[in-house]
This record gives structure tokens, sequence and C-alpha cells, in this order.
């Protein structure tokens, strides 16, 4: 499937800088402010408080993630971590970075649900049998048209699902290589090889895990701003003045593997 880079760029924008640090901003941000914010006067807006935290925390540990792969990867460089040591680490990060991303889309589906034109009669369940519910077209009166047609937006999904699954289901393993330049690596079932995405690729076999989880980072981010313009509208949520802005030490290196991920497809 090709780049798309309108979402790409679009997560760009949201990736600042201030005095004070690196910072992801946006609608997003600005949601769960203005939820906790209306949590006060609606149990309804405090349970969406609620999933709006969790996912931030699961954000959170990827940008904490992110930063430690870089920090590594900067120890490595120097001879101050072993071959093996370096593998273990990155592939741990790896393998939890997929844990994460899968766990923020559930989330998603939480808000999803308790915004929907009819919350009691869609299923409380994964982001994947949400998507798989679009499916039917029974589905789309009780969840909406723009809720089905921002499910279907998210058409990346089934990658990071099978790869998930499979590292923590099927007994698949992530396989970091030994590179003091970038962090590569690819994820095995047996021997066959998971991910085979050409702009991304170190070579036909190896993968660039910078540009791939700039990638998949930037569609999440794209992601979960789109999700978010369209709560504000389904909730007739007052937006404040005020624009919210977390700050973290790996929001600077999201920022940079985003934007060396377009640099390195020039023609993108």
């Amino acid at each position: 499937m090709p780049i798309d880079t309108q979402k790409v760029r679009s997560a760009l924008e949201v990736l600042g800088e201030d005095r004070y640090g690196f910072f992801l901003s946006g609608w997003f941000n600005n949601l769960s402010a203005d939820l906790y914010i209306s949590s006060r006067h609606s149990n309804r807006y405090a349970e969406l408080y609620k999933h709006t935290t969790f996912i931030q925390d699961d954000l959170w540990n990827i940008q904490t993630i992110v930063f430690r792969l870089e920090w590594h990867k900067g120890l490595y460089a120097k001879n101050q971590l072993s071959d093996g040591i370096w593998m273990a680490f990155a592939g741990c990060d790896i393998n939890t970075f997929y844990i994460e991303m899968r766990s923020i889309l559930d989330y998603a589906a939480k808000i999803i649900r308790e915004i929907s034109d009819k919350p009691g009669q869609v299923r409380n369940g994964s982001f994947e049998q949400l998507s798989n519910w679009t499916n039917n077209p029974k589905s789309h009166d009780k969840l909406g048209k723009e809720l089905v047609s921002l499910i279907q937006y998210c058409s990346w999904f089934e990658e990071i699902k099978n790869i998930r699954d499979g590292l923590v289901h099927q007994g698949n393993r992530p396989l970091v290589f030994i590179d003091k330049k970038e962090i590569l690596f690819q994820v095995y079932k047996g021997l066959l090889q998971s991910i085979r995405i050409p702009e991304i690729m170190f070579n036909e076999n190896v993968v660039n895990f910078e540009r791939y989880a700039g990638l998949y980072l930037a569609y999440l981010i794209d992601y979960l701003e789109k999700l978010s313009e369209i709560a504000y509208k389904k909730l007739n949520l007052k937006k404040s003045p005020v624009n919210a802005r977390s700050y973290n030490l790996g929001v600077e290196i999201v920022r940079s593997w985003i934007n060396n991920l377009l640099v390195s497809n020039k023609n993108l």
C-alpha cells in the first residue's frame, strides 16, 4: 500500500517546539482538556475523558520507547552496549510498540461508540470488531455515516493488527539487526518475513524501524485528529481558546523520524 503523504504531513502540523521543549498539540489534546472541564457536569463526558487519558498514557509510552531506542542506539554506536544487549533491548521496545499502537485504537473504538448516533446499539468491543461490523450495512444507521467513513479511513489498521497478533498470540518475533547507524529489524513468523513496504525498507529483506515507526505514528496522530474533530461536532462541545500541549522528550525523535521518512522518499 503506497504511503499516504497527506496523512504524514498532517501529523507533522501538530508536532511543535517552544521554549519548554517539543510537544504534541492539535484536536486530540484539546478534546481531552475540554472533556475534563465538562466532565464535572456529565457522566458521558467523564467516560469519554477517561478514554482520552488512556490514549494519552499509551502515546506517552510510545514516545518514551522512541526516545529510549534513540538513546540506546547512541550508546551502541559508542560501543557502550554489546551487540546482544542492543538487539535484546531494541527487540523488546519494538514488540511493545505494536502492543501500545493496538491498545490506542481499541480505546479509540470506545470513543467512537460513545459519540455514535445510537451508542446503546453499538457493541462495546475492540477496534477490530468495530471495523468488521461496518461491513454490515445495518451498522451504518447506528454509527452514523461520518463515523463509518472514519473507521474505514483507518486503512492501515490491518497491518498493525496482524503483526501485533502474531507477536502476542502466535509466537512471532522481532529480530533486530546489527547496525550502528540505523534501527533495522524484521518480524518473523518462522522463516517468513511479515513486513514488505518498499518505501521504508533498508533492503529487500530488512526494515528501517525509524521510517516504519515514523510512518505509522504519523498515521495514528492523523487518525486521532480526525476522530477528535468529529467528536467536537457530535458532542456539540465548545472548544477552549487555549491550545493544549503534551510535552515528551520522544516528540523530537518522532518528528525527526517522520521528516526523515519524507526526505528518504523525495518523490512523495
